[in-house]
């Protein structure tokens, strides 16, 4: 029995040293599994923070060019209306004085299919299309 024996415990000692080594094994390729997802992990990491860089710069160059567009449009809104208000005082003005011309003189007939307006000192004259006042040289003289 004693030959059973150190069979037994020496067919024991091979199982365990099988065990062992495939536990080596197995454990060595769970770490570099582990190792190898762990870098696949930090791969992705890295490359979603670059898209994410990368958007929020893009967001952010977007924003700024909307901001540009937006006072571009104001200030040009702006300028027109600028623009037109002032044309349009010109024109009231203008308006004014051939009024404050025409009133303080009276008409007294037509020259050419022109009103002939007579000054104030007796000059005769009609108004241009420029809006100049032209006056008309006396018959006899």
């Amino acid at each position: 029995m004693s030959l059973l024996a150190v069979l037994f415990a020496v067919g024991v000692q091979a199982q365990d040293k099988t065990l062992k080594q495939k536990a080596t094994e197995a454990k060595a390729k769970t770490e570099a599994k582990a190792k190898a997802d762990g870098k696949a992990a930090i791969a992705k990491a890295k490359v979603a923070k670059g898209e994410a860089v990368k958007a929020k710069k893009s967001s952010e160059a977007d924003s700024k060019k909307a901001a540009a567009k937006a006072t571009l449009a104001t200030t040009e809104k702006e300028k027109a209306t600028k623009e037109r208000i002032k044309a349009e005082g010109k024109k009231l003005k203008a308006e004014g004085a051939k009024e404050k011309k025409a009133a303080a003189d009276k008409v007294s007939g037509t020259y050419n299919g022109k009103k002939v307006y007579t000054g104030p000192r007796g000059g005769k004259y009609y108004i241009n299309s420029n809006g100049n006042k032209t006056y008309i040289s006396p018959e006899g003289k």
